[in-house]
């Protein structure tokens, strides 16, 4: 049988590796980082000038509230994590980041009655903190352990949060946010021109792995300033009706990215919101369609005695969103929220 790579192509191999980067979680990269860095070429091309790390624009740090925790796709939890008043947010920003971390967060044994003590939350409200929370997260060191039917989850790779009226990233990963490689090619070449061809084939290797590494950082960073821009009057507002559509074509264009990078780059990549909950990325990058259905939705519960058609005359006046009444009534019937014709 003949070898793989009398089968695959370099360009593929580039490709198949670029592809398992993207979707590296960022305590993975930080691994990968970590080792290419203590190879004895890269401090020799440091020396030489050819290579520099270069801190990211605007790059801040903070510490994750849910550290040693992994956001699932649990789907049902979605609406609840996007929306700064709905009443999981309100309950949590109520209990406060020190006791989320030890009295939910941390080890287990302590009991409802003393979460409600010490928060102030009813038995009710802590079991439903509880229960909201078990939902969403599973904690890091099984969501690496393969199992039958193991939920995806996803690496929080950045908090976002408010300075003067505008939504600022900020890190949890330093070893992966320090910055970014840069060469300087003029020098690199005097560094190349002086190596025996042997070790210059070797670090020519070694930089195209230092240049997959760069590429998905800065593709994502740009991927995340972009989302803060087309997304900042739902981030600074906590009101999910003010997401705007965005495709990942779009995204992809406006990064300078094939499209299918940016797909698997996000796809398994979250972000802290501003009012302290986690939620994919991808939930930054909706579509008209489902917008549409998610302000319809928050509306009829909102107003269940309003009529379809009612409905669609709000949703037109206050959201400029507009439906058909069949489209209402459909989107309605799929939300479970049913429908009332015409009155």
């Amino acid at each position: 049988m003949p070898r793989l790579s009398q089968k695959v192509s370099p360009s593929l191999y580039g490709r198949m590796k670029l592809a398992r980067l993207l979707a590296m979680s960022d305590s993975e990269l930080a691994t990968l980082s970590k080792k290419l860095e203590k190879d004895p070429r890269f401090q020799t091309l440091i020396a030489s000038g050819a290579l520099a790390v270069k801190p990211f624009g605007k790059a801040f740090f903070a510490t994750r509230r849910f550290a040693g925790m992994a956001l699932t796709d649990a789907s049902a939890g979605v609406p609840a994590l996007l929306d700064a008043r709905s009443e999981p947010v309100r309950l949590i920003k109520k209990i406060g980041r020190k006791n989320l971390e030890t009295l939910f967060l941390g080890e287990a044994g302590v009991s409802d009655v003393d979460r409600s003590r010490a928060t102030g939350l009813t038995i009710a409200e802590v079991a439903r903190v509880r229960g909201f929370l078990d939902e969403i997260y599973i904690r890091e060191e099984f969501s690496e352990k393969p199992a039958a039917a193991a939920p995806a989850v996803f690496s929080t790779v950045a908090g976002i949060s408010v300075q003067g009226g505008r939504p600022v990233l900020r890190f949890f990963n330093r070893e992966v946010w320090k910055g970014r490689y840069a060469l300087d090619d003029d020098r690199l070449k005097v560094h190349l021109a002086k190596l025996e061809r042997e070790e210059r084939e070797r670090t020519e290797r070694y930089l195209s792995r230092l240049s997959y590494v760069d590429r998905r950082k800065t593709t994502l960073f740009r991927v995340l300033e972009s989302l803060l821009e087309a997304q900042a009057k739902f981030l600074v507002s906590g009101d999910p009706c003010f997401r705007q559509p965005l495709t990942q074509r779009s995204l992809s264009t406006a990064v300078d990215a094939d499209p299918s990078v940016i797909n698997r780059l996000i796809a398994n990549k979250a972000v802290e919101l501003p009012w302290g909950t986690e939620a994919p990325i991808k939930v930054l990058v909706p579509s008209g369609k489902t917008l549409a259905r998610e302000t319809l939705g928050s509306l009829a519960r909102d107003h269940p005695e309003m009529s379809d058609e009612h409905l669609c005359e709000l949703l037109a006046e206050s959201r400029q969103i507009h439906l058909s009444r069949r489209s209402v009534a459909q989107y309605r019937s799929e939300l479970g929220l049913g429908g009332r014709g015409r009155r």
